[in-house]
């Protein structure tokens, strides 16, 4: 099965470039794994480009899949990994003003601050944690501003170092 389907998507790449786009990889299936394998293994070349996306944290346990199996396609350079970066103030910023344009952005821009530093830049957390919580009112942004604690946000920015107080973070986030 595995042949046929690297060959199916050969035969797709011959026609066009082929860009195969994997999200989340780091919960794949062997049989998943085994295809990127066979696809990146392959003698003839192809127009064909794998992108795959896994979250690093994920992969971290000695025995994940997707760990050996990447491990194995870099040691024969059939793949490499690109890092993103995490976001820096005035990117979170940019995608504040872009995401709310039209409806108060740079009101949402003038989040920016706050929303870098409880999100640390992490684009995932930041659009996650922008996101409307039906049930919960307050619309998109409340989440931003939910308390990690059973203590209030205001609790743990009157106690901790300057730091904790001027971003309202405190030690055991």
């Amino acid at each position: 099965m595995l042949r046929e389907i690297t060959e199916a998507l050969e035969a797709l790449a011959a026609e066009s470039p082929l860009v195969l786009l994997l999200e989340d990889l780091h919960w794949s299936d062997f049989s998943t794994l085994e295809l990127i394998s066979a696809i990146a293994r392959r003698s003839e070349s192809a127009r064909l480009l794998i992108v795959g996306t896994y979250r690093p944290v994920e992969i971290l346990a000695k025995d994940h899949p997707l760990r050996t199996t990447k491990q194995e396609l870099e040691l024969h350079r059939y793949c490499e990994e690109l890092r993103l970066k995490l976001l820096s103030e005035e990117n979170v910023g940019d995608y504040l003003v872009s995401r709310f344009s039209g409806i108060g952005s740079r009101q949402f821009g003038a989040l920016a601050p706050v929303i870098y530093a409880r999100t640390d830049g992490n684009p995932l957390f930041m659009v996650n944690g922008g996101r409307a919580r039906p049930g919960r009112g307050g619309g998109a942004c409340r989440s931003w501003f939910r308390p990690t604690s059973r203590h209030s946000r205001d609790d743990r920015a009157q106690s901790g170092t300057p730091e904790a107080r001027r971003t309202g973070r405190a030690r055991g986030r």
